[in-house]
């Protein structure tokens, strides 16, 4: 949630990285803006496991050649 993005630190590997999950920390701060941060920042974790889920669900067919649905449905 406190990564600066600025270019200021960057890195050749966790910059990028983090930036995927930039619509889970914008959903949480949205909604969550008078959460204290710490709270922001857990929120945020369980928010990014939900991210990287329907990322990994873009790729079907892809993965091993096999298409898949997660059932029941995953979400945190």
């Amino acid at each position: 949630m406190s990564f600066p993005y600025g270019g200021s630190y960057s890195t050749d590997f966790i910059e990028d990285w983090v930036k995927i999950c930039l619509p889970a920390k914008a959903k949480v701060t949205a909604e969550h803006e008078d959460t204290p941060f710490g709270d922001q920042c857990v929120l945020c974790e369980k928010e990014t496991v939900n991210v990287s889920l329907e990322n990994l669900l873009s790729y079907q067919g892809l993965l091993w050649g096999h298409d898949f649905i997660l059932s029941p449905p995953v979400s945190l």
